[in-house]
């Protein structure tokens, strides 16, 4: 879910929240806020967004492109003539939710010369099996067809920089990744 969307959706639930504490305060009288209504609209709204951004933290922050199906692995990863990386990831996982940021970061300093794509194992598990994915995170990286490279768990920075460096430099089948 965008950010965007996001905020959106914790306006809207925090001012209606707001809106009806204020209607429900001033019928007991216990609240001289609860009167003002608006007040407590915009109030549950803030709390609203602040909820939304916590409750959907790590969202899809990254911003590769989904893939979904073997079919689509194979057109956008397999024939590209760029070099790929594939984070395999799952929205439960708490590693993959701390490598995001990150993720998104080298994206857009790699943009234009790396593509990223990204496949929740759980939306596309025959993706995952096809590619034997055996744990999350997983970032396989492509280059001229053939996967060159598999970083499995969570990494810093440093490391997915390197591995991404090497990626550019090398060519097919001379670099080779341990997990």
């Amino acid at each position: 879910m965008a950010l965007e969307w996001k905020i959106g959706l914790g306006v809207l639930c925090g001012g209606v929240v707001g809106y009806l504490l204020s209607v429900l305060l001033y019928r007991q009288k216990q609240f001289s806020l609860g009167a003002n209504r608006p007040v407590m609209a915009v109030l549950g709204a803030a709390l609203g967004v602040l909820v939304a951004l916590v409750a959907f933290r790590g969202g899809d922050l990254a911003l590769g492109e989904m893939i979904t199906t073997p079919e689509q692995f194979r057109r956008e990863v397999v024939a590209s003539d760029k070099p790929v990386v594939v984070d395999f990831y799952a929205t439960w996982c708490a590693p993959c939710r701390r490598m995001m940021p990150i993720l998104a970061k080298l994206e857009k300093e790699y943009d234009g010369r790396i593509e990223f794509y990204r496949v929740d194992v759980d939306q596309a598990e025959l993706l995952a099996a096809n590619e034997r994915i055996r744990g999350v995170p997983t970032l396989l990286l492509y280059s001229r067809g053939a996967e060159v490279g598999r970083i499995v768990g969570g990494k810093p920075e440093g490391i997915l920089r390197e591995r991404f460096d090497a990626l550019l430099t090398q060519s097919a089948g001379a670099i080779t990744f341990s997990p």
